[in-house]
């Protein structure tokens, strides 16, 4: 057996990203007990979709005819398949392989029930599953996976029927009745009109409700605004994390979709999120909620991502933001995207946020904003607790040839006002203002693990007092 797992560990070594390099390691040291207990913990759909092709070359055909597959080894297959506790699969075309869009849901049906007529199932130890998923016909073979030991799932469905969504809400409602950890993207959209929407969100929100251990949610926006939804996820008493997700570009999945009319019936209570801990807010989220009434602040809050990057963020958000951190005394974590796409995205505005209890900040923001070294400096002044700092540019509508506003003068001000530094990112123009190489290591911050300032990017062990030369 150590034979032969030699080829399948070099391959997963290679295979596998370096931050699960540990985990692959892992694996090898304790291979007699648990084979592939760990293979990954975040890979894309082109390595995921590997996991048939680097175990076992002769499961799929090299000529693309799905007629003539190999079944010898699917015995050892689905043997080794039963200790992946965690699994990212794109039930969906394998384009790479030159094969056609129906081949990897097919695959998936067969190999399923090569499994259930020997009385075996498929990744029987599965935790977490994620899926991108195109077509009813894939969707139906996928949902051959869930089962109860399931705690956290992601889907990404697309091009799918309405009675083939509602069938898989369903389905994860009945197989997975402990799941901690739902993301859920049914891939609506403007070039879909002939979707039931109102119908999906009722069966979701039916969903939420039934998954009494739920801790984190995550919703496109035109779905987490709806009231059934809406009121449905409120009502968890458990919920720790209420998200939204982003499309590939960066902003809002549903930018064109205006705030609906029903959301005016949501009534928003005292007893609402009292036990969650991470909030993601946008700037649909904020016109709904100044519109139509503001939601309590969590009290338990802990970390808050903001977004308002493609559209005017209200007028009255500095207020609103000055109450939320009033009323959230445990907020230590933000994230902030600022984007010049919108008319007034100032720093001003999101000035209550920094105060001395932040302790981690991280700020994504277009270039030709105003954004300088006496920005920095008020920003290091009301945060003297931070311990990590981020300032990025925004990878989308900000090339890196366009020149930071900071300079190295910044750092010195960091330096000085905030000496608790660990972790530290600047998109920093070295080439201008007063400091220089040779000045600059008169200026160090004791307690700095990680530096990324432009090009320069260091890694240094807790706790050691260090210089650096740019």
């Amino acid at each position: 057996m150590a034979l032969g797992m030699a080829p399948i560990l070099a391959l997963i070594f290679s295979w596998c990203g370096a931050s699960t390099l540990a985990a692959s390691a892992c694996v090898a040291r304790h291979w007699g007990e648990t084979a592939l207990r760990v293979l990954w913990r975040e890979v894309d759909s082109n390595q995921a979709m590997h996991l048939f092709r680097v175990l076992w070359p002769e499961f799929l055909p090299s000529n693309g005819m799905s007629g003539h597959r190999v079944r010898g080894n699917w015995d050892r297959f689905i043997y080794y398949s039963s200790r992946i506790r965690k699994l990212a699969l794109p039930v969906t075309s394998l384009d790479e392989m030159s094969l056609g869009n129906r081949v990897g849901c097919d695959i998936l049906n067969d190999v399923n029930l090569f499994a259930f007529t020997r009385g075996r199932n498929l990744f029987p130890l599965l935790t977490a599953l994620k899926l991108d998923i195109c077509g009813s016909a894939s969707l139906t073979a996928a949902l051959w996976l869930l089962h109860p030991n399931i705690r956290e799932i992601s889907l990404i469905i697309h091009e799918a029927s309405d009675q083939h969504i509602i069938l898989a809400l369903e389905t994860i409602a009945l197989r997975c009745p402990d799941l901690r950890d739902m993301e859920m993207h049914l891939g609506y959209s403007d070039m879909e009109p002939d979707k039931d929407i109102e119908m999906m969100c009722t069966e979701l929100s039916g969903l939420i409700t039934s998954l009494s251990h739920l801790e984190s949610l995550r919703l496109a926006p035109n779905m987490l605004l709806n009231p059934r939804v809406w009121s449905a996820a409120s009502a968890k008493p458990g919920l720790r994390s209420l998200r939204y997700v982003k499309n590939d570009e960066g902003g809002e999945t549903f930018e064109s979709h205006q705030v609906s009319p029903p959301m005016q019936v949501v009534r928003f209570r005292p007893e609402m999120f009292q036990s969650l801990l991470h909030l993601s807010l946008s700037t649909r989220f904020l016109v709904a909620f100044l519109l139509f009434g503001l939601p309590p602040t969590p009290p338990a809050l802990q970390q808050l991502e903001l977004d308002l990057s493609g559209a005017a963020p209200p007028d009255d958000l500095q207020p609103f933001l000055q109450d939320l951190v009033t009323n959230a005394p445990l907020l230590s974590e933000i994230s902030i995207s600022l984007c010049a796409a919108s008319p007034h995205p100032r720093m001003v505005d999101i000035q209550p946020l920094f105060t001395h209890r932040i302790q981690r900040l991280r700020i994504q923001l277009d270039l030709s904003l105003d954004f300088d070294n006496a920005d920095l400096s008020h920003l290091a002044q009301a945060s003297p607790n931070i311990i990590e700092l981020s300032l990025a540019p925004d990878p989308i509508s900000s090339p890196l040839s366009v020149p930071p506003k900071l300079t190295l003068d910044a750092l010195p001000i960091l330096a000085r006002f905030c000496p608790k530094i660990q972790i530290l990112g600047l998109y920093i123009d070295t080439a201008s203002g007063s400091q220089t190489p040779s000045t600059f290591v008169e200026y160090t911050f004791k307690h700095l693990e990680l530096l990324n300032i432009g090009l320069h990017r260091a890694r240094i062990r807790p706790r050691q007092r260090c210089e650096f030369a740019l």
